[in-house]
This record gives structure tokens, sequence and C-alpha cells, in this order.
């Protein structure tokens, strides 16, 4: 094995996971940071990062070289997978972006390379999934001409205190060498450390589990708060009491959306069913989690259907101070509103809206709204007082408070 430190490192999709990886890594190698996407390389030969990650001064200075072309990448040793692996409409994993990604790694891999995958996956899909289609484009032999990595991004988009540097990393290898090769890789610029997973497979399932967990106890949340809220209970002011136990663990209800909770549970029920297994318990957090849209649509129906004429929708990214709109829940929440409703939506993160029927607001200048949707606890909203909200409805319109960001009890305010 070559001193890691004269190796030489292609990562290959600079999204929300490729860029800070790649950023963090030209600090201390030579990297070459890849993306079929032409205009994102010509933004980011321009320093600027469309998703807000990193600001121009970082990324100018950075030492990491931008291209659309692989075959520039061809002096690599390393080679890094970031690509997205979202799911079909019909909930199964949608492998296509990986796939193509190994097609083209494949055609500039040679004898001693390695290459790493940080793309959510199900267990056993780096060898023996990925590693086929390298060793096919590239004529090379696995396991003996090149070397397969995994190590589960666990990028955390709009937090700036829990960055890659400051999270430990997962490592894992298919041989005993490309472990130590890949952990040598990563911890050279982790300052949180590794933890050495005893195979791909383990990593790979490690990544799974971290969001299943939250995806389960989430539903739970969810479903204690449909059934208080028809007791006329707070979730907040019962979620209060309950976590002066030391033991309680303090997940919260709300939407669940984005590119890992609301995704990486789909990847486990269909490895799941294609052993014919049952996933009772998985599966029915999906659905749970799944339906609270509808079920503040049907509330929304039923409370307000009567002045519903004008609703302003306050955050439709995944989460809080972010602009990713990857399989929003608020978003999906503000495109079916707009069939009962003129929908005006509030979202200090992003500058154009993907749906037609939505208008994008740069204030409150168009109240009063018969309805206003607190979606996403944006810093901005945060600082913002339940008496200024109220005068947005004026006397007779409803505020919905989906993250009970007020705490505030009283008639036409309600929660999740």
């Amino acid at each position: 094995m070559n001193d890691i430190m004269d190796e030489k490192i292609c990562i290959v999709g600079l999204g929300y996971v490729g860029l800070p990886l790649a950023l963090a890594l030209s600090e201390r190698f030579k990297c070459v940071g890849f993306d079929i996407n032409k205009k994102r390389i010509s933004d980011l030969s321009k320093h600027v990062d469309i998703n807000l990650e990193h600001s121009p001064l970082e990324i100018a200075n950075s030492s990491l070289k931008l291209t659309s072309n692989l075959e520039s990448a061809g002096a690599c040793s390393i080679f890094i997978v970031t690509v997205p692996t979202p799911i079909t409409e019909n909930k199964v994993p949608e492998l296509s972006p990986l796939i193509h990604a190994c097609r083209m790694v494949g055609q500039v891999l040679k004898k001693g390379d390695l290459v790493v995958f940080e793309s959510t996956v199900y267990p056993g899909c780096s060898e023996n999934f990925c590693g086929p289609i390298l060793q096919e484009e590239s004529g090379l032999a696995q396991g003996e001409d090149f070397s397969i990595g995994y190590s589960p991004e666990r990028i955390n988009p709009g937090d700036k205190v829990n960055t890659i540097k400051t999270i430990k990393k997962v490592v894992s290898g298919d041989s005993k060498k490309s472990l130590e090769r890949v952990s040598h890789l990563y911890s050279s610029v982790i300052t949180a450390g590794v933890y050495k997973a005893q195979s791909t497979m383990v990593a790979e399932a490690a990544k799974l589990t971290e969001n299943i967990q939250r995806d389960v106890n989430i539903a739970l949340m969810n479903e204690l708060a449909s059934i208080y809220s028809a007791m006329d209970l707070r979730m907040n002011e019962v979620l209060d009491a309950a976590v002066t136990k030391w033991n309680f663990i303090p997940f919260r209800p709300g939407l669940v959306g984005g590119h890992c909770i609301g995704v990486d549970p789909y990847y486990f029920i269909d490895t799941a069913k294609k052993m014919s297994l049952k996933t009772p318990l998985v599966s029915t957090a999906r659905q749970i989690n799944d339906n609270v849209v509808p079920r503040i649509l049907s509330k929304f129906r039923d409370q307000v259907q009567k002045v519903h004429n004008r609703s302003l929708v306050m955050g439709i990214t995944f989460k809080e101070n972010c602009n990713d709109l990857r399989n929003s829940k608020a978003l999906e929440l503000a495109n079916n509103l707009s069939n009962l409703t003129s929908v005006h939506v509030l979202e200090p993160n992003i500058e154009l809206l993907p749906i037609d029927n939505l208008e994008l607001v740069e204030s409150f200048s168009g109240a009063p709204y018969d309805c206003v949707i607190i979606a996403v606890k944006h810093h901005q909203f945060q600082s913002l007082t339940i008496d200024f909200v109220r005068e947005l409805v004026g006397d007779v319109g409803y505020i919905y408070d989906l993250h009970d960001i007020f705490g505030y009890s009283g008639e036409r305010i309600f929660t999740l």
C-alpha cells in the first residue's frame, strides 16, 4: 500500500454529502471533485454553493480540482462515491444513480485502486451489487486488483455544529488491508475519529439502523400526539413532564421527510421482503409518519372549511435552517393544501418554488390570512411572538403551529 498521504482522491458526486467531504479531504490530499451536473461544477468554480452549506471563501481557499469529466481523474487511486440513493414512487430502492456512478468509475479503475461508497444502501450492496459492476467495466478482479470500502455519510444539512469533522465516522473494508486504508484516509481529516466496523455489511446495516431508530421513535410520538390531541392535551406539555424521568428519550412528533429518515427504512423493508421476511414495526412506523400530512389536511378541512380562502405556509424545506426540498413533507403539505385554498409560501431559504400553484412571498404583507401554518421551525420563525402570529390571522383565522413553537394554548390555535 502506498503512503496514504501520497494518494490522490476523487469524490464522485458533489451534493450535500460529496462537497463537504471533498473540501475536508482537500486540506490533506490532492483531490478531484467530479459531478455529472455541469452547472454544479460551473457554480462551484465560481465559488458558489447553491445548497448554502459552504461560503464562497471556503470554496475559494480549497485546493479541490473540479471536473465533469471523470476521465481526467484517472490518476486517482481512491474513488469515493457519494451519489444519492432515493426511492421510486412505489417506495422501493432507486439505484440507477449508483449504477451509473459504478460504471463510470469502473472505466477509469486501475490495479491497486480503492472504491469507497458513502451512499446509503442495503447490507451487501457495496460488495455484492456495486463490486460486480466495477469488475465488469474495468476487467479487473474485485478483492485482488481493486478493493471496496464503505463509510456511511453522516452529513446533517443546515447544522453548523455537528459538521463532517466533528462526527465520528464508521469505516469498513472488504479485507483487513482495505479497512486500514479506509481508516487511515478518514482519520486524517475527521477530528472525532473513526470506528472500524467488522465488515462492509455491518457498516451498511448500521447506517440503516441509525435512521430506522429515529423513524420508529418519531412515529410513536406522532401516534401519541394524535391521540392526545383528541383528548385536548398538548403533546409538548406531556413530553416536558415525561422527560423529567432520567431514561426518557426526548423524541418529538413532526413531519418526517428528507433524504434519510423518510427513505432509508424502505431499503431495509425491501431487502427483508426479498428474503420473505416481514417488518411489521418498521413498516407501520413508515405508514404513521407518511400519514401525518393527510391527518393535518383532514383537520384543516374539518376546522376551517368555511374560511380557507387564503393560507400562509411558513417553511417548506424538509427540515429547519436549510434549503433542501428533497422529499419535503412541508412542501407536500403546501401542495395538497393548494387544492383547498390559495397558498402563499414564506420560505427564507429558497428563491424559487418547484410547484406553480404555490406563490412565494418575501414578507407577511399579504396578511390577514384565513390560516397560517408554521410547518418548519426555521430560526427566523422562532424569533416571532405568538401575538405577532395571531395578528396574521385576525379575529377569525386559524393557526397551525406544527412544532408547538409558542407553547400557547388557545382557541383557533392547533398543533400536531
